[in-house]
């Protein structure tokens, strides 16, 4: 029989993991209204989201924002471009209502800690902030799947003609435009200032296991504007003696009970548990973007033709993003058909 406890030896703080989830809750508002160019929480908090049910009774159904792996890639597929259209609005609106607002009002309190008047503690935002954000999640995730690939001709592409946040970024340095210029503009560059940017560029470069200079200097913006984003992100420490995540997470009785006590067993070595904590949906968005990368989640394209969005799969016969998209993809074959 397998060794439930041994096999709790696995890489650190995987999304979905139970002291994880359980260190973040975010209530959503009975209601949310997307009107005027803003997006506001209306009402005190879901009956589902309370902490206690009634009073002295821990709310043990709560579902945290992290335990759903479609968090960051739901919420990704926002970034509109351009003028919103009635549908899209709509699944801004259905996404707010599912997940919440990203961030709170008042930040001398936490995210779990309702307002004095009773209603959640989220802040407000213009419509085009959160598709903003949205955005800059999904450029993310593009940065990192071509650094993952080795997709040098995509990183210049950007770095020529930047049209994101992250793309301005990409081409904030001179010497980066000068190296992934066309063969095409290059006679026109001063000659020695080209060399000098190849020059210090490779010698930076050089000392790392980077492909090319154009593919260091893309991680290091990811690194710099992935943890600009996990600022509102802590640690903290969970318990050492949980049971293994394989045997909390299934429905009660399902366990059998030899395997249950094998489990349950002390370990060999007390080690508490490093974890962490989010103040807000925002951080919990990016939190769950750097397990994925730091857990070596691979990434490949939804199978949604009209999406083509990065993501990480949970499963490995996983091909979409999302279950929107699935059904998405389920009636366009229809259609067709």
């Amino acid at each position: 029989m397998k060794n439930l406890a041994q096999s709790a030896k696995r890489k650190l703080e995987l999304p979905g993991r139970r002291d994880l989830i359980s260190a973040f809750f975010w209530p959503r508002a009975e209601r949310y209204i997307v009107a005027a160019e803003w997006i506001r929480p209306e009402g005190q908090r879901r009956n589902e989201d309370k902490k206690s049910i009634p009073a002295r009774f821990l709310n043990l159904s709560r579902r945290s924002p992290l335990s759903d792996p479609e968090l960051l890639p739901s919420f990704a597929k926002l970034g509109f471009r351009g003028p919103l259209s009635g549908r899209q609005s709509r699944q801004i609106k259905d996404w707010v209502s599912k997940y919440g607002l990203l961030t709170r009002k008042k930040t001398d309190r936490d995210g779990d800690t309702d307002l004095d008047s009773g209603e959640v503690n989220q802040e407000p935002m213009l419509i085009e902030e959160f598709v903003q954000e949205a955005r800059f999640a999904r450029d993310l995730q593009r940065l990192y799947f071509d650094i993952g690939k080795g997709n040098t001709e995509s990183i210049k592409s950007k770095i020529n003609n930047p049209r994101s946040a992250i793309e301005r970024e990409l081409a904030s340095d001179a010497r980066v435009r000068i190296v992934a210029r066309p063969a095409s503009r290059a006679s026109s560059e001063d000659p020695i200032a080209a060399a000098l940017a190849f020059a210090t560029l490779n010698l930076s470069a050089s000392y790392s296991r980077a492909p090319n200079e154009l593919l260091w200097h893309a991680e290091n913006i990811l690194c710099r504007l992935l943890s600009q984003k996990l600022d509102g992100v802590r640690l903290r420490v969970a318990s050492g003696f949980g049971l293994p995540e394989e045997v909390r997470t299934r429905p009660l009785g399902s366990v059998d009970p030899q395997e249950l006590d094998e489990a349950g067993r002390p370990p060999a070595r007390y080690r508490p548990i490093i974890s962490w904590s989010c103040v807000d949906l925002r951080s919990a968005i990016y939190l769950q973007f750097l397990l994925q990368v730091a857990n070596d989640r691979p990434m490949q394209n939804c199978a949604n033709r009209v999406c083509g969005a990065p993501f990480s799969p949970t499963r490995s016969d996983q091909v979409y993003c999302t279950k929107n998209c699935k059904q998405q993809a389920k009636y366009e074959r229809q259609k067709g058909s």
